[in-house]
Formats: C-alpha cells, structure tokens, sequence
C-alpha cells in the first residue's frame, strides 16, 4: 500500500517565552510581540531569524517590515561593491562626497499589499535612497507582519536593483545581461511610518503606503 502523504502541524509558540506567535494570516515569518524574537518555519521546527528595529521618537508609530539584503554586484563597467561605487550608476555622483561611504543594502517591503507594484516602488525608493537608519529598542505602536519570506524577497531583488538605475545602464542590454547581484543572508527589518488620513509615510519621506493598498490590519505591540 502506498505511503498516505503527512502533514506536519507546527505549534506557532514562541520558542523563547511560549507566547503567541505571528500578526497575520499571511505571515511567512512570526514575530512573538511579547519578546520581539522573529521565527521562521524549517519542517517542523521553528528557527530563529534576526529582526531590528529603527529608532523613532514618535510615541505612536506604525512598523513596516522590510527584508533587508546587503549585497555586492557584478557589472560589464566594474564592480559594485559599496555605496560608493553603487553612485556610479545611478546619476548620483554629487552626494558621494557629502555623505558616508556605507556597505550597500536592497530593501524588499515584506506587508501584505492589493497591488504589487506598489511594492516595487517602496522598496525601490528604500534602495535608491540607501537611508542611514539606526536600530533601536522599538516603542510603542501597531504592527505589520511579514507576508514574504526570504527567498520570496530574493526573487524581487534583481528588478528592484534595476529599476534605481540611471537609463544608460537599465536600457543597455549588454550590461542588464552581463549585471550578477551578490546577496547575503537578509534580516527583517521593522521601519516606523506615520499615519496620515488616507496613508503612511516614512520619516524620511521615501514613501508612502496608501491604506487602502493593506490586505489587513495591524496589531498592537504588546511591550
């Protein structure tokens, strides 16, 4: 007789503290709002990933998930290796010399959203401007869970690359064929965002998120 196929039922417990885990029904990694550790599903076990948090002084803030890669790339006109380098192609040459040389980072929104491009155009915004951001313990305020995982975030990260990129290297065959991105393992990365009347927006004024674009809705941080 043919072995019957299994399914393996995962507890969504946190490892750490036995609270709870998860924000959403679409999360594809679990946050425990107790202990703010992060979980991913390996099998049947739950592994521990690493999350971070940036500093806001907003008492009331709203937190975007983000996986963040940092990366290198290899291109026909050299190496991309830092941001730096990386200004090179973008038509961002003036600011090299004002701001921070930096290690590179590809920024994927991870929330769950009705229209997918608009997460093409956050996470290009992140990635282009590759903001100084400053982790921290995080404050008080709602919360997204992350609708991606890792590998699902990977599989953006080649057209969001290309899109920062001035026109003489996104319309140039040869070198979006000969481009190879290096990407290392990413961490989530939780962004604070204000609300506005009809949307969020990031302190940096990068983006903003309409509200109406959000599959559901956030959950209270329990601290």
């Amino acid at each position: 007789m043919a072995k019957q196929p299994s399914i393996q039922l995962v507890p969504l417990k946190c490892p750490q503290c036995g609270h709870d885990i998860g924000i959403g029904t679409n999360d594809r990694a679990f946050l425990c709002r107790r202990c703010l550790s992060l979980w991913g599903q390996q099998g049947a076990a739950l592994v521990e990933k690493k999350v971070e948090w940036i500093r806001t002084d907003d008492i009331d803030c709203r937190y975007m998930p983000f996986w963040v890669f940092r990366m290198t790339a290899d291109t026909p006109q050299g190496r991309i290796e830092d941001f730096h380098s990386y200004c090179r192609f973008i038509a961002f040459l003036e600011t090299v010399g004002v701001q921070p040389n930096r290690p590179l980072s590809l920024f994927v929104l991870a929330v769950s959203l009705t229209v997918e491009r608009h997460r093409l155009s956050v996470s290009r915004g992140f990635t282009y401007t590759q903001p100084i951001l400053v982790p921290s313990e995080p404050t008080k305020g709602l919360i997204w869970g992350p609708c991606l995982d890792e590998q699902a975030a990977a599989a953006y990260a080649r057209v969001i690359f290309i899109s920062t990129l001035a026109g003489e290297w996104k319309g140039s065959h040869d070198f979006v064929a000969g481009l190879t991105l290096n990407l290392e393992s990413p961490h989530l990365l939780y962004i604070p965002f204000r609300e506005g009347s009809s949307d969020y927006r990031d302190a940096h004024e990068i983006a903003t998120i309409p509200k109406k674009l959000l599959v559901y809705g956030p959950q209270y941080l329990q601290l």
